[in-house]
């Protein structure tokens, strides 16, 4: 499998008028010339949510149970200060059981490696590849802790050509809050009308567009059913995004 490396080929694009750099200022210029991407992990590059409501859907099943969709409709792209109720504490309420929350999720979390499939998600590798070739800032906006993230991006091979990674470690509130884009244009000293969200469920798509930013969604098989009307774009797979935006 070729890598991302081995994909990257600098590119022109001719579509992009001649400049007289005299006529702009240089702070201007380094502006104009800069472009990001924010990339959220979670169901985006790796999907690992859908993995999730599979295996609290077994969990749920276990108690002749249904996992309740709306439950798990408001809780993909949350992190953990967004959420109310956790699935642990619902099992136990709905199912009356005396076995501790804790306990629940240990197997929950058994059950869920089990079926997670450590593989990034089709057209990743590509985008990566040409938004590099075409002089785009990478960097990861995501709800879950920065050892999660960068841990996965370092199995899958990607970790090297992501700037920054903002996460919940940062200690500001998670999606749908648009404090972590907010943190990120902090950090990297870069103005929402340079930069692309891409996102793939309905909380990080109201934290983006709270933050100002316009937004590439792409759903996973658990999400491709939200509302994504307030997206700027919408694509079925990350292999259907053309640079530059």
């Amino acid at each position: 499998m070729r890598s991302v490396r081995d994909l990257y080929r600098p590119k022109f694009d001719m579509r992009l008028p001649l400049l007289h750099l005299h006529t702009i200022p240089s702070d201007g210029y380094i502006e104009f010339l800069r472009k990001g991407l924010l990339f959220d992990f979670d169901g985006l590059i790796l999907d690992t949510e859908t993995p999730e409501v599979r295996a609290w859907e077994w969990m749920f099943a276990q108690h002749n149970l249904e996992y309740p969709k709306e439950i798990w409709q408001s809780i993909v792209g949350r992190g953990p200060d967004q959420i109310s109720e956790k699935p642990e504490d619902i099992l136990v309420r709905m199912a009356e059981l005396d076995d501790a929350p804790e306990r629940l999720y240990k197997t929950f979390r058994a059950r869920y490696f089990q079926i997670l499939e450590k593989v990034a998600r089709p057209g990743v590798e590509k985008l990566i590849a040409d938004a590099i070739g075409l002089g785009y800032e990478l960097h990861i906006v995501s709800s879950s802790e920065k050892r999660w993230v960068e841990g996965h991006l370092n199995d899958l091979g990607l970790r090297e050509h992501f700037q920054t990674l903002t996460t919940r470690d940062e200690g500001v509130p998670t999606k749908p809050a648009p404090d972590l884009y907010l943190r990120c244009l902090e950090k990297t000293d870069l103005k929402p009308k340079q930069v692309w969200a891409l996102e793939d469920s309905e909380n990080g798509l109201t934290a983006a567009k709270a933050a100002g930013l316009r937004t590439i969604v792409c759903p996973n098989p658990t999400t491709e059913h939200l509302n994504f009307s307030k997206a700027d774009k919408f694509v079925s797979s990350l292999e259907d995004i053309t640079l530059p935006l």
